[in-house]
């Protein structure tokens, strides 16, 4: 598989690396509460039409729960929905897109916790269960149940129609 890199975080960017990503650079991917997502997204999808695989970071969410800001939490996830919206327009149906988080960073604590996270994935022919929205409680009654993050890239390769079958 050949992949990219699309953040704003220096760590993120040395792990893509250290992984084999392409690193991008994107105008406005600052890592922080006024990255561009949406320059983000034109980003990912570019790199996706010589790429199989883009990771793309978004850091606001965790920098407004460590902040205990709820007020710029909600209008961080209000931008990442409208990125949502973007991607699902421009994409081709072809593409597994996955949403998760790498930790919970409760607002309350203003700190990471070993909370479960939600993880949604998007592709053509998916099956839905029955979440309505995108958080905790949902996702612990969401039809993947609860993983473990090794096991999300399997899930993914399975969706993409790349997974080495097994017996006869």
């Amino acid at each position: 598989m050949t992949g990219a890199c699309v953040a704003g975080v220096s760590l993120i960017k040395g792990i893509g690396r250290i992984c084999g990503l392409d690193i991008i650079e994107v105008p406005g991917a600052t890592g922080g509460l006024d990255t561009d997502m949406i320059a983000k997204a034109k980003a990912a999808i570019h790199q996706l039409e010589s790429k199989d695989f883009v990771l793309m970071n978004i850091k606001a969410a965790d920098i407004a729960s460590h902040d205990g800001d709820p007020t710029k939490k909600v209008e961080v996830i209000e931008r990442l929905d409208e990125m949502a919206g973007f991607l699902r327009s421009n994409l081709t149906n072809d593409v597994v897109v996955a949403f998760v988080a790498d930790h919970c960073t409760p607002i309350e604590i203003k700190d990471h916790s070993g909370d479960p996270v939600p993880l949604t994935i998007y592709c053509e022919g998916m099956v839905r269960d029955t979440g309505a929205t995108f958080d905790e409680a949902a996702a612990s009654q969401g039809g993947l149940g609860r993983i473990r993050g090794k096991d999300i890239m399997p899930i993914l390769y399975d969706k993409a129609g790349r997974s080495e079958k097994f017996g006869a």
